[in-house]
């Protein structure tokens, strides 16, 4: 399920993924000129449970990635295809409405 989320964001140009091992279920992400605390407050408005900041990585966040903060989301057992192609949906809303 995991790779149907990043495949489904790979056409948005200005996303930026940081999820290194692709075999855990985390998807953390940024969206250029979007601060990631508006992003998930959108998509949790949306009954999509998402998390933003430094995840216990600040120095990480800020010195290597250079980035104030990430937003982060999980795709388990438990979601289906529509829960994505409805994050999908509402990305695109966040990237072309904020």
């Amino acid at each position: 399920m995991n790779y149907k989320l990043k495949y489904s964001l790979i056409i948005f140009p200005i996303i930026q993924e940081y999820n290194y091992f692709n075999k855990i279920p985390l998807f953390s992400f940024y969206i250029k000129n979007i601060h990631a605390h508006d992003v998930a407050s959108y998509l949790n408005n949306n009954n999509i449970m998402c998390r933003s900041g430094y995840h216990c990585a600040q120095p990480f966040i800020e010195r290597s990635l250079n980035l104030n903060s990430l937003s982060r989301l999980s795709a388990t057992i438990f979601n289906s295809y529509y829960d994505i192609y409805f994050f999908y949906k509402i990305i695109q809303k966040i990237i072309y409405n904020l």
